[in-house]
């Protein structure tokens, strides 16, 4: 059993009360105690801050290359074709892209991994653990869902006339695909994989990842969902406050790509911090991803902005762990630190949100020191 003391433990469960002690076992937490435990073993650390693993829900690392020795590959979008949601994520991901040690370092310890960024309907969201080795290794489930995209982004990606140049054209192959499927379960002839593909998202045993910013594609997003009785979450988000009650009414989660307002996209202007206290106050279960290209470490300035507009770190922290997990659905085991959910998690210096104090982060049980950080594993 490995333990650290002197901890304030952010377990995310509601409970206000600071820990002093955290045990694991194997992958497993075994005890969370105000009581100093010992053990054999021991991961020694004075006054530091525990806190879930973050969740990167929608990213592309892997997919994009942006760390790589020799020449980036870039496995995100196919521009023959805007439907691909038969494409096997898992087949564009190249292990070695050092990337996953990037987000590693910067607390991001599960990344949702899908391609598609400006296709109508991309390939499955694959869901991994961020340790070093091959990514069928790591893998928490090969399959969450379908990423989806409506609005500027998939309009004239490509002088391929299959893809749609307006949101309307956009919107009937969306709905044309919809119920062609629909078609392919009561009356299945012959066997496609695009088809099996949104089997499971016509029959609601997966969500549609749906990115849409500007209202009105929001709006369009729940009225798919209401049509075709299926289960969404919307990504990105930028004007989703406006939408906030039908959200909340249809239960629709949202995954704020807050990093967006770094960028010159015209349709995410109105993407602004209180943006996620909005939705939050009106109830709508929200979480935070870095989405695409955007850097995940631009996350920490603006939650950092947040604290200093009066912010609790326990409520942004619950943005980036249980939030997500909820809404990918794997709360039972990751999101919060409790006595018999899986050891990963993050151990800061303090609590600042900064990704330069993180020292250790811990994934299944093992430990990963940051660079030139100790490893306090005692022998």
């Amino acid at each position: 059993m490995k333990v650290i003391k002197n901890a304030k433990v952010y377990t995310m469960t509601g409970d206000a009360k600071v820990y002093e002690s955290l045990a694991w076992e194997g992958n497993k937490i075994t005890a969370i105690s105000s009581n100093k435990l010992h053990a054999e073993h021991e991961l020694v650390g004075e006054n530091v801050v525990i806190t879930p693993g973050f969740i990167n829900p929608i990213s592309n690392v892997g997919l994009k290359e942006q760390f790589v020795d020799k020449l980036p590959g870039d496995d995100t979008e196919d521009k023959s074709y805007p439907i691909n949601p038969h494409f096997d994520t898992i087949s564009g991901i190249n292990h070695s892209d050092k990337g996953f040690e990037k987000l590693r370092e910067m607390g991001f310890l599960i990344n949702g991994i899908g391609p598609g960024d400006m296709n109508l309907l991309g390939g499955n969201i694959v869901l991994v653990k961020n340790r070093p080795g091959f990514v069928e290794d790591n893998i928490i489930n090969g399959n969450i869902g379908i990423k989806s995209v409506l609005g500027s982004r998939t309009k004239g990606v490509s002088e391929n006339p299959a893809f749609p140049k307006t949101r309307t054209r956009a919107v009937a192959a969306l709905r044309q695909i919809l119920y062609t499927t629909k078609d392919y379960i009561s009356d299945k002839n012959s066997f496609s994989l695009m088809f099996e593909a949104l089997v499971p998202i016509v029959k609601k045993h997966r969500p549609l990842f749906i990115h849409a910013n500007r209202a009105d594609d929001v709006f369009t997003a729940l009225r798919i969902k209401e049509e075709f009785n299926i289960n969404i979450v919307i990504v990105g988000g930028a004007e989703a406050h406006k939408a906030a009650l039908k959200l909340k009414s249809s239960n629709t989660p949202v995954l704020l790509t807050l990093n967006s307002m770094l960028t010159n996209d015209i349709e995410v202007k109105e993407m602004r911090l209180d943006n996620l206290s909005t939705l939050a106050k009106l109830g709508v279960l929200t979480g935070i991803t870095s989405d695409y290209q955007l850097p995940a470490s631009a996350i920490y300035d603006l939650l950092l902005k947040l604290v200093d507009n009066g912010f609790e770190v326990a409520d942004l922290l619950q943005f980036l762990t249980l939030n997500n997990a909820k809404i990918l659905g794997i709360d039972n085991s990751y999101g919060s630190l409790e006595e018999g959910k899986n050891a990963t998690f993050n151990i800061f210096r303090t609590d600042e949100l900064s990704h330069e104090n993180i020292l250790w982060s811990v994934i299944d049980g093992e430990v990963f020191a940051k660079k030139g950080e100790r490893n306090y594993v005692a022998d």
